[in-house]
C-alpha cells in the first residue's frame, strides 16, 4: 500500500487569491491575473471555479475559502459539471420565493448605489424585477434608518448566537466536533457516543429517517443490546454500529468498502455523530460481533417478537434455499444456482418467511444439504418461535422424500407441498366449472383423492429399496388450460381445494423477497471469505461414483439403440441375461455389441468397489457469523420498508404495486434538521409530483404520531414536508 502511494504524483500546489470589488471577482493565480467575473453571473463565477479544479489543479480546500463555500459545494459543481456541463452550473430557480426581510431591503439598497440593475439586483437577491422597483421607490432616507437599526439588532442576535455556539464547542458538546467523547472512549469511559444533532439546512439522503423510526418503534435495537449487551468502551458502540448497517441498507449501500464513494459527513449527520465510522472499523466490530456468536439468538428472538405480533393462529411458513456464488480459491462443495442456472462453488442458505413474504428465520447450511434433509431442522427453529401456533410448511418439489413427510407428521406440523411422481389420472374425472384460486380463474373445477407415498429406506451400499411403509396424504390436482395437470399434496383436510392450492400458489411472495433483496441489499454479498473444515460427520456424493453412473447411462443406451424391438422384450431380465445377447449379433453390428458389453462389464465391476458416498471432511465451509448478522439486518430494513410501504398503500389502495419502490426514493430525499425543545424535526422536500408528495406528507403525519425517540435519545421525531406552491392545491 505505501509503495502505491508513493507512486501516485501530488497535484501541483498553486496559490488563489480572489479580490471582490464592486461585485467582480479577480483571480490571482501566483501573483497573475487569470479570471474576471461578476459576482453576479452565477453560471461563469462556478464554472471559473470547476475550472480551477480540473485545469489548473488547484485544490478544492483553497477554491472554496475564496468562494466562501464548503468543499461539499465545490465538489457539487464539480460533479454536475462532469454530469451536463455548463448547463449543470446553472442556479436552479426552486422554493419558495424571498422574504422581504429587512436584511433583504437594506442589500438590495446597498447593490442599488452600486449603480446595479433592477434586473442584476433581482437575479443576485433571487426576487422579483417589480419587488426591486417597490423597494427602491418606496425607501426614504427615514426608513433606511430603521432598516439600519433593525439590522445591527439583528447582526447582534447571530453574534450572540455564534458566541453560544463557540461555548458549546470548547464544552465538548459541539455536533459536528466530537473529539471529547473520542477522548472518553480511549480512556475507556464511554461505550456509544450519545446522538447529538446539529440543525442542517442540507441534509442528503434525511428520508431514511423515516425508516429508523419504524425501527424504533418496532424495538429492533433493544434486541440487539438484549443480546450483545456492550462491544465495551468505543465511540462507535453497539447501537452506533447497528444504526451504521441499518441505514447503509436503506440507502442502498451494499457493502462496507462502497462507504468509501459515500462522504463520511453525510451518514454521520442521521447518525447524530460527527462522521460515520470507516471502513475498516466496520470490518473490525463485524469481526467483534462474530466472535460472540450470537446472531442465531438474536434472529430467534426477532422472530419470536414477529410472530407475537401476527394475530392469525396458524403459522404459514414458506421455506426455501437461495445460494450465495463463492469466487475463492478455498474448496468449497458446488450445488445448482437457479439464478445462474448452471453449477457454481456456493453455499445455501434456507430461508423462512411468513406468508406475506416478511423473513422469519435463515438456517445456513454445512455443504449445501437438499432441502429433505434440513426439513426437521428447520421445523424445529420455527417452532421456537411460534410456540401455541399450528405450523403448516410450504415448500417446493426439492423437499420432496416420504421419509421428510413422515418425519413432519410425526413432529406435529402440517405441510403443503407439490406431488413430484403423482400416479396418471384420466382427464374425464374433471368437470367443466370455472373455479376461482387466487383470483386466477379455471375452466375446471379441481379433483380430489387419497394417495399414498411409499418410503425408501436407504442400505450401506448406498441402493435405496422400498421400505413397505407408505405416508397417506390427501392429494388435490388442478387441471391446466394447456391440457397438463398440478398436483398438490398435504395433511391439511380442514382447508378447502381453493384455500390449500392458493396457499401453495402464493410462494411467489418468498421468490419476489429473494429478488428485491438480490438487486436492493445485495443479498449474496459475503461478509467475509473466512472458512473452517467442514465436520467429519457430513458426506456428500462421491464425484467418482455419479461419473461412472453417467457413463453407464450412455452405455446402456446406447446397447438400447441397437438391440431395437429386441429390448421390450427382456427390458424385465437383468443386466447379465442382456449381455450374453452379443453372441446373436453378426458383423459389425454384434463387434459394437461386444464393446459396448465389454466396457459395460468395466463399469459395473468400478462401481461395486466404489463408494457411493464420501467424507466432506477435505472440503471447507464459509463462515456463516457474519453472513447471519447481515441477513438480519437487512431483513429489518426490509420489514421497515414493508411498513412504510403499507402506509403508501392505505393512501393509494395499492393501485400500480410499487409501494417499495415510491418508499425507496422517499429515503433518499434531502431534507433539513432542526432541534427545538426536545424534539428532531426532520423537514423534507417536496417530492417531483404533487401526488409523491401528499404520500410522503401522510407518511409524516403517520410516523409524527407515533411519538418514537430517535434512538439512544429522548429526542422526539417529527417529520414534516416542505410547502411547494406546485403542490398546493
Amino acid at each position: 500500500m505505501n509503495e502505491i502511494l508513493n507512486d501516485v504524483k501530488p497535484l501541483p500546489v498553486c496559490e488563489i487569491t480572489t479580490l471582490n470589488s464592486e461585485g467582480v471577482r479577480n483571480v490571482y493565480l501566483s501573483g497573475q491575473l487569470v479570471y474576471s467575473v461578476e459576482t453576479a453571473d452565477v453560471t461563469n463565477d462556478r464554472h471559473i471555479a470547476v475550472q480551477l479544479y480540473l485545469t489548473h489543479g488547484v485544490k478544492q480546500r483553497s477554491i472554496a475559502n475564496a468562494w466562501g463555500v464548503t468543499t461539499r459545494c465545490i465538489g457539487m459543481w464539480v460533479a454536475a459539471y462532469r454530469e451536463k456541463g455548463v448547463e449543470g452550473l446553472r442556479m436552479k430557480e426552486q422554493g419558495c420565493p424571498v422574504k422581504l426581510t429587512p436584511q433583504v431591503k437594506k442589500r438590495a439598497l446597498e447593490l442599488r448605489r452600486q449603480r446595479r440593475t433592477i434586473t442584476e439586483i433581482a437575479r443576485m437577491l433571487k426576487l422579483s424585477p417589480r419587488s426591486v422597483t417597490t423597494i427602491v421607490n418606496e425607501t426614504d432616507s427615514t426608513q433606511l434608518d430603521l432598516f439600519e437599526e433593525q439590522t445591527s439588532s439583528a447582526d447582534a442576535e447571530q453574534a450572540e448566537l455564534i458566541e453560544l455556539e463557540a461555548e458549546a464547542a470548547e464544552s465538548g458538546i459541539d455536533p459536528l466536533n466530537r473529539t471529547s467523547d473520542r477522548v472518553l472512549a480511549v480512556a475507556g469511559l464511554l461505550e456509544d457516543a450519545e446522538p447529538i444533532f446539529a440543525n442542517s439546512l442540507h441534509v442528503e439522503g434525511a428520508g431514511a429517517l423515516l425508516a429508523v423510526a419504524v425501527l424504533a418503534k418496532g424495538g429492533f435495537l433493544e434486541s440487539a443490546q438484549a443480546v450483545y449487551r456492550t462491544l465495551g468502551p468505543a465511540f462507535y458502540g453497539l447501537r452506533s454500529i447497528f444504526m451504521t448497517f441499518f441505514l447503509m441498507a436503506v440507502l442502498r449501500v451494499k457493502s462496507p468498502e462502497e462507504m468509501l464513494k459515500t462522504h463520511p459527513h453525510k451518514l454521520g449527520r442521521l447518525l447524530g455523530l460527527d462522521r460515520a465510522p470507516a471502513v475498516k472499523t466496520i470490518r473490525r466490530k463485524i469481526k467483534a460481533l462474530a466472535g460472540r456468536q450470537q446472531a442465531v439468538n438474536l434472529m430467534n428472538l426477532r422472530s419470536k417478537e414477529m410472530v407475537a405480533g401476527n394475530i392469525l393462529l396458524d403459522a404459514v411458513l414458506y421455506v426455501d434455499g437461495h445460494v450465495m456464488c463463492y469466487h475463492g480459491d478455498k474448496k468449497v462443495g458446488k450445488t445448482f444456482s437457479n439464478n445462474k442456472n448452471q453449477v457454481v462453488k456456493g453455499v445455501t442458505d434456507y430461508w423462512v418467511n411468513l406468508k406475506d413474504g416478511t423473513p422469519l428465520l435463515c438456517i445456513p447450511t454445512a455443504f449445501n444439504d437438499r432441502l429433505n434433509k434440513v426439513l426437521p431442522k428447520i421445523v424445529m427453529e420455527a417452532a421456537k418461535s411460534c410456540k401455541g401456533r399450528r405450523i403448516t410448511v410450504v415448500f417446493d418439489r426439492g423437499g420432496a422424500d416420504a421419509a421428510a413427510y413422515e418425519m413432519l407428521i410425526k413432529m406435529g406440523c402440517d405441510f403443503i407441498a407439490y406431488h413430484k411422481n403423482p400416479e396418471k389420472i384420466d382427464a374425464s374425472v374433471f368437470k367443466e366449472q370455472e373455479y376461482v384460486i387466487n383470483k386466477r380463474t379455471y375452466k375446471y373445477a379441481p379433483h380430489e383423492r387419497e394417495c399414498e407415498v411409499p418410503v425408501y429406506k436407504t442400505a450401506e451400499s448406498g441402493r435405496r429399496s422400498k421400505s413397505g411403509q407408505v405416508v397417506k396424504l390427501r392429494e388435490i390436482i388442478i387441471r391446466r388450460e394447456d391440457g397438463g395437470f398440478t398436483h398438490v399434496i398435504t395433511t391439511r383436510r380442514d382447508l378447502d381445494m381453493a384455500a390449500t392450492c392458493g396457499t401453495l400458489f402464493s410462494r411467489w411472495t418468498q421468490e419476489n423477497f429473494f429478488k428485491y433483496m438480490i438487486a436492493t441489499y445485495n443479498l449474496d454479498h459475503l461478509y467475509t471469505y473466512k472458512a473452517k473444515n467442514v465436520p467429519d460427520d457430513i458426506d456428500h456424493p462421491n464425484p467418482e461414483y455419479t461419473q461412472l453412473t453417467r457413463s453407464k447411462k450412455k452405455i446402456r443406451h446406447k446397447i438400447a439403440v441397437l438391440l431395437g424391438k429386441e429390448l421390450d422384450n427382456i427390458a424385465a431380465n437383468k443386466l447379465d441375461n442382456l449381455l450374453e445377447l452379443h453372441s446373436r449379433k453378426k458383423g459389425e453390428t454384434g463387434e459394437k455389441f461386444k464393446a459396448l458389453s465389454d466396457q459395460l462389464k468395466l463399469v459395473n465391476e468400478a462401481l461395486a468397489v466404489t463408494a457411493k458416498r464420501e467424507t466432506a471432511a477435505d472440503y471447507q465451509m464459509l463462515e456463516s457469523e457474519t453472513r447471519l448478522i447481515g441477513n438480519i439486518v437487512k431483513m429489518a430494513a426490509w420489514d421497515a420498508e414493508g411498513q412504510l410501504a403499507n402506509l403508501v398503500r392505505s393512501e393509494w389502495n395499492g393501485v400500480n404495486g410499487n409501494e417499495r419502490g415510491i418508499v425507496g426514493s422517499f429515503m433518499q430525499t434531502t431534507g433539513s434538521l432542526e432541534i427545538v425543545d426536545a424534539k428532531l424535526i426532520i423537514r423534507l422536500q417536496s417530492q417531483f409530483t404533487p401526488k409523491h408528495t401528499r404520500l410522503l406528507a401522510h407518511i409524516c403525519s403517520a410516523l409524527t404520531d407515533y411519538q418514537v425517540c430517535y434512538p439512544g435519545t429522548k429526542t422526539v421525531m417529527v417529520f414534516e414536508v416542505e410547502e411547494s406552491h406546485q403542490c398546493k392545491k
